[in-house]
């Protein structure tokens, strides 16, 4: 092992959490955020023109072991991380601290 590989872990890990409140996310719930925060639904408008999908963009997940999957293929394809880069994803039980492996 190089002394560059020993100071630089070229391995990767994703981990999400039990019970995670982004399981909740709507776009309804933040709409109503933003606009109480001073966001104007012509600011909002503005965007989806942009070609931005609030709905999807601001939905949360609704299985986490689906989540870290997504979450984990998405940083290996990602176009600036090299290819022989280990990227794995966890759930830490946000209880009993226990980690699951999910790939």
């Amino acid at each position: 092992m190089s002394m560059i590989d020993q100071i630089i872990d070229f391995n990767k890990s994703f981990v999400a959490h039990s019970h995670c409140g982004a399981c909740h996310m709507s776009y309804d719930h933040f709409h109503h955020e933003m606009i109480a925060r001073g966001v104007t639904d012509e600011t909002l408008d503005t965007i989806r023109k942009c070609g931005i999908d609030l709905d999807q963009w601001l939905e949360g997940f609704k299985d986490t072991p689906t989540s870290v999957r997504k979450t984990v293929e998405t940083i290996k394809t990602h176009p600036l991380v090299p290819r022989d880069i280990v990227v794995r994803g966890f759930i830490i039980d946000s209880e009993t601290g226990a980690l699951k492996e999910i790939v």
